[in-house]
């Protein structure tokens, strides 16, 4: 009887408020001035980043109709931001291969106290970021190693790590090879020698 009782005094839960989401397109032209989409690297920055724009130099086949499309709005335009630690900047050639693959997308504001959507009218391609750290940019980048180097690093490893097969290989390789410096200082005489053995030859 208590229990029965205690079950019918429960609060019934208020049922939430139905709320239909309707979408519509904003009347804002959007142009140079934003808004941007961005993509980070490996590395994101704050949310409190702010990011400055840049004009880069405009193709001149930007709109040429042979090319078939128009340029885009944001097409000359560069994100870079900063912070303590890393600087980030627009890689135009990954941002540029981004908008050629069709990777675009439309932005929306959406309110939540009124269920609206408002829909941006033209679609952004993604800004890709890639990022410097600061702390690099005054160490020099190490030389390239010759190809004498590249080999010797490649048959250590084989030497080490490698199948007999594949250190068999590196032997015989070590065998034919011929070091043109060392041959330098004798080749005079090599020709020297090939001379005069071809002195009492008949010519015709």
């Amino acid at each position: 009887m208590s229990a029965a009782k205690s079950s019918s005094q429960k609060r019934k839960r208020d049922e939430s408020p139905s709320r239909e989401l309707t979408i519509e397109l904003s009347s804002t032209k959007t142009g140079k001035g934003g808004p941007y989409l961005i993509s980070y690297p490996a590395v994101t920055a704050p949310e409190s980043t702010a990011f400055k724009c840049y004009a880069r130099k405009k193709s001149k086949n930007s709109d040429d109709p042979k090319h078939g499309k128009q340029a885009e709005p944001n097409d000359d335009i560069l994100l870079a931001g900063e912070t303590d630690v890393v600087e980030f900047m627009t890689n135009e050639a990954e941002t540029d291969r981004a908008a050629d693959s069709g990777s675009h997308y439309f932005l929306a504001v959406h309110n939540r106290r009124t269920g609206k959507v408002t829909l941006l009218p033209q679609a952004k391609t993604p800004h890709l970021l890639t990022h410097t750290v600061k702390a690099l940019k005054s160490i020099a980048p190490a030389a390239a190693p010759s190809k004498t180097q590249f080999r010797e690093a490649k048959n250590a490893l084989g030497d080490t790590f490698g199948t007999k097969k594949a250190k068999a290989a590196i032997r015989a390789q070590e065998r034919n090879h011929v070091d043109i410096s060392a041959m330098a200082g004798v080749m005079g005489h090599v020709m020297d020698s090939i001379q005069k053995g071809a002195q009492g030859l008949m010519t015709t």
